[in-house]
């Protein structure tokens, strides 16, 4: 798990400057869960259900509580949140599973130049129907597209140089002496313009290769992403420990609220919330 309750950020102004709905690691948009009112024990304050944000994609999350406390002559809200934080990870270590490795990866991109070669095939496989992992002949995974039965050889460079156009050249021989009609050549890092160019040319020989560099690497682990939690309920989930306890977070900011702050609900608490972070924002 790359995510853990034992790794939760602490910074007060990180927590207050958290986006909205964009994850702060991958910058996708977030999926929110409401749950139900806890039962904080021994308090005497009025605790609203969690909002938990979670990324699909990388998985990061934060939670946030309202807690009402009243203090004459307005009720005073207390904001609570908590937040996860990417704990350390060895890219090169073959242990760490794929579905783990892929979503460190989203979350912190440039990891990707320190990745174990063999565990790059791994991931660029999993991408793809993989029908062999040959790794010689200039082909490091062959495959089947789904959606015209033809088989394609795939290369896969974990460089942090540009790829030049005689890289592109030994790939096109490979495809052909293999007989694939397609190609497609993943690297970490970028292609320059003659290796663009000799794919065109490839292309029009009838051979078309897909070139993807590290960023559209990134982007097609992120449209194969599964949903990184079962929900809000989720004992494996990290967050889960502060949807049961909310009173381990870290109050991050308050205000006062005009009207009964036990009976509001949990929007308008969020609203007053904003309300007082924009006048705060505005004297400054």
């Amino acid at each position: 798990m790359i995510w853990s309750h034992k790794y939760v950020v602490k910074s007060e102004s990180y927590l207050q400057s958290l986006p909205a709905d964009k994850c702060a690691y991958c910058s996708l948009s977030l999926v929110r869960w409401d749950g139900k009112k806890p039962d904080v024990i021994g308090s005497s304050n009025a605790w609203s259900h969690p909002i938990v944000m979670v990324c699909n994609s990388c998985g990061w999350w934060y939670v946030t509580f309202f807690v009402s406390e009243s203090i004459w002559p307005n009720d005073t809200i207390f904001k609570y949140a908590t937040a996860g934080q990417l704990k350390p990870l060895d890219v090169n270590d073959i242990s760490v599973p794929l579905s783990e490795l892929r979503k460190y990866l989203l979350a912190k991109r440039d990891a990707r130049f320190q990745i174990n070669p063999k565990r790059f095939e791994d991931i660029v496989g999993g991408i793809f129907r993989v029908t062999s992992y040959s790794g010689d002949k200039g082909i490091d995974v062959a495959a089947l597209d789904g959606s015209s039965n033809t088989f394609i050889g795939i290369q896969v460079k974990r460089y942090k140089n540009k790829i030049e156009a005689e890289q592109i050249r030994s790939f096109v021989g490979a495809l052909m002496l293999g007989g694939y009609s397609k190609g497609v050549f993943v690297t970490t890092s970028a292609f320059r313009t003659g290796a663009i160019e000799t794919v065109g040319q490839s292309a029009a020989l009838g051979l078309p290769i897909e070139l993807w560099d590290g960023d559209n690497f990134i982007e097609k682990l992120g449209i194969e992403r599964r949903p990184a939690y079962k929900g809000i309920d989720d004992e494996s989930a990290p967050f889960h420990y502060f949807v049961r306890s909310p009173e381990s977070m870290q109050m991050i900011e308050s205000f006062e609220y005009s009207g009964s702050a036990y009976e509001a609900s949990t929007c308008q608490l969020e609203s007053a919330a904003k309300q007082a972070a924009d006048v705060k924002t505005q004297k400054r």
